[in-house]
């Protein structure tokens, strides 16, 4: 639960190339089995963008909490 990008050596920086937005991480063996699908995917005409990542216990539980007291939308609602 307490696991972040500062903590641990697990997680990485995933580079621009593969993502939506800057500031994402993924646990390190994750991202370069990504890689080789991305490289994979590309010769096959497919282009493949991370659009989430890793989320400490802290900003999942804040996402959560947004959506169930209505301060984020879901769905429309």
């Amino acid at each position: 639960g307490q696991v972040s990008p500062r903590t641990t050596d697990r997680l990485v920086t995933i580079p621009a190339a593969f993502a939506s937005r800057s500031g994402m991480y993924a646990d390190r063996d994750a991202l370069a089995a990504f890689g080789r699908m991305h490289a994979a995917a590309k010769s096959a005409g497919v282009d493949l963008v991370i659009i989430s990542a890793f989320r400490s216990f802290a900003d999942q539980k804040r996402i959560w909490e947004n959506k169930w007291t209505g301060q984020t939308r879901v769905e429309g609602g």
